[in-house]
């Protein structure tokens, strides 16, 4: 009896310094599930009495709760860093493929990831819209995939978390990830992507560990998701504003606002590039007349006709304005005074071919039309601008003319 008692004794000052150093890797946040299991097997193997082993076991099993604990305050830490850095980005920017890649990013610094992409739907579309893949480390162009089939559909259509790891994935013989041609991904995880109670999309993590994800997880990739979705529809609100903002209705063509802004970096452009900048100021001659005669709904399909045959005329480095009223500006930058004018003319002869026509009948239709060059005869934007309306004066007393500005 003595002897087993020091044989426990020894045995409790022996797991004191297990105990200790347990404790010490807690602080540190680097004990794993094995170090509790050699822990048992320690106390398994030991020569002592039952009751001995039963009081260590308890104390291991205490530990291990502990673990879990600062395993999940650890995670609750980390997860709210990721959603304030979430938001941090996502209230700062409009460009989609930032939101994208940060998305990607923070989820990434508490997931095993090694394929992930976002998917968008819209309800009675065809096809879903995939923008942002990344397997492998390989980013992958923007596709759609046919709305109806596979997983991502089934997300979609449930409303409801898909997690599969190998086995089940074989059951299911489909193809849903893409992975290394030499190892293929072994657990994935789909996520619905929810805004206000609408269906958005889906959002998919993979990684080639078995058994990679747990319900956390899940949780963070519906919450990113969600913040995925709210930030793009932000965006494209934002575009849709900005458009709006810069476009003319009637016409399509982008408005005096946005001239302002890109008579000026097409100045800047003319510089570094040591290329001349043409601007073509161009009136309708016949819009008062033909509102007079037929009505404004007559004159607006002028001003569209017009619009019609600048675009027609326009090169990949010309952009076309629709100034005031009906007085539309070209930027043609790269053009001399010469290839101005001959593009000029272009215009005047498709509006002669294609007028506007008003119960069935054509309604014939001219413009007038000034040019200016940059830096030929113009040292800025306002003497630019200035000279080109100078030059359609003289256009708009002769009708239907083209007149290049000389000093």
């Amino acid at each position: 009896m003595e002897e087993e008692k020091q044989r426990a004794l020894l045995f409790h000052v022996w797991m004191l310094d297990d105990y200790a150093e347990l404790l010490q890797w807690l602080q540190e946040e680097t004990v794993t599930h094995a170090d509790f299991s050699r822990m048992k097997g320690k106390v398994e193997d030991a020569n002592v009495p039952e009751e001995v082993k039963e009081l260590h076991y308890r104390m291991i099993e205490r530990l291990a709760r502990v673990q879990g604990k600062l395993e999940n305050l650890s995670w609750m830490s980390e997860h709210l860093k990721i959603l304030h850095d979430l938001q941090q980005t996502f209230t700062q920017t409009f460009d989609k493929e930032r939101i994208y890649q940060k998305a990607f990013e923070l989820v990434s610094r508490v997931m095993d990831v090694d394929a992930f992409f976002i998917a968008f739907y819209r309800k009675g579309e065809e096809n879903i819209y995939i923008p942002f893949a990344i397997d492998n480390g390989i980013r992958y162009e923007s596709w759609t995939i046919p709305f109806g089939q596979g997983i991502v559909s089934e997300v979609l259509k449930t409303g409801r978390s898909i997690h599969i790891h190998a086995g089940a994935k074989q059951e299911r013989k489909e193809e849903i990830c893409w992975g290394n041609p030499a190892q293929d991904t072994k657990t994935l995880i789909f996520v619905p992507m929810v805004l206000r109670g609408k269906m958005k999309g889906v959002i998919t993590a993979q990684s080639y560990r078995e058994f990679a994800y747990k319900k956390e997880h899940e949780e963070l990739l519906r919450i990113i998701g969600t913040q995925v979705a709210s930030a793009i529809e932000n965006t494209e609100l934002y575009e849709r504003m900005m458009e709006l903002a810069i476009k003319d209705e009637l016409t399509g063509l982008k408005n005096r606002r946005a001239f302002q802004v890109d008579l000026h970096d097409k100045i800047r452009q003319a510089n570094l590039r040591g290329e001349p900048l043409s601007l073509l100021m161009i009136d309708s001659d016949n819009l008062k007349e033909i509102n007079d005669t037929y009505g404004h709904h007559a004159g607006d399909l002028l001003l569209h006709r017009v619009a019609e045959s600048i675009n027609y005329c326009l090169g990949p480095r010309e952009e076309a304005y629709r100034y005031a009223g009906d007085e539309f500006i070209v930027l043609a930058l790269g053009a001399d005074g010469e290839t101005a004018r001959k593009k000029a003319k272009a215009m005047q002869q498709h509006l002669r071919l294609y007028p506007p026509v008003i119960n069935k009948m054509k309604i014939p239709a001219s413009l007038s039309i000034g040019i200016d060059t940059y830096p030929v005869s113009a040292k800025n934007a306002e003497e630019l601008k200035k000279h080109a309306d100078q030059a359609l004066y003289v256009s708009k007393k002769l009708r239907n003319a083209v007149t290049l500005y000389e000093r």
